[in-house]
């Protein structure tokens, strides 16, 4: 129970853990490796203190309490990151960016809903279930789920004319047709 609490607090920032991996590789192609850098030391900063913090925390706490100090310096890092961005580029079509994102939120609940109404079918709640009873089974479900869920979320973003995905659609079709792969 502990280790799922940890995980939970994590998966607060994983949206913006994301979104900071662009950002910084935004400045990288700018030829700025020097902002990336500062704002990265202020996070250093902000963790310090918030860990350090943790040490007043009960002993059962503390564990979260670290877990809640990354990631809550890392969205003020995401923050930062983005302001200064903005400031760079001269602006960011924040609605935009945000429309995508909830695209993408959408089409991952639609696979996830799908992966998992397949995996419970194959039992893995049941004990001695085909999906955890037996080595070959658990490779077996993951092999029937993993394509069906990756399905769904391609095809919910086409339905949903999420254009990152259609130019990506584009130009793999375009690629597949001339016989060349990606590159």
């Amino acid at each position: 129970v502990a280790l799922g609490n940890i995980l939970i607090v994590f998966l607060l920032n994983l949206v913006g853990f994301s979104m900071l991996f662009v950002v910084q590789r935004t400045f990288y192609v700018l030829s700025d490796a020097k902002t990336p850098f500062l704002f990265t030391l202020v996070q250093t900063f902000i963790f310090i203190f918030l860990a350090l913090f943790c040490l007043f925390l009960p002993p059962e706490l503390r564990a979260i309490g670290v877990a809640a100090s990354v990631t809550l310096s890392g969205i003020l890092q995401t923050i930062i990151a983005f302001v200064l961005l903005r400031r760079v580029l001269g602006g960011l079509d924040f609605k935009r960016i945000m429309h995508s994102f909830l695209k993408y939120i959408f089409a991952a609940l639609g696979a996830i809903l799908f992966g998992a109404a397949i995996i419970v079918g194959l039992g893995v709640l049941q004990p001695g279930g085909f999906a955890t009873s037996t080595l070959w089974g658990i490779f077996a479900s993951t092999a029937l789920v993993i394509p069906v869920m990756v399905g769904i979320y391609a095809l919910t973003l086409y339905l949903t004319n999420s254009q990152e995905y259609l130019m990506f659609y584009r130009l793999l079709k375009k690629n597949i047709k001339n016989g060349k792969i990606i590159s």
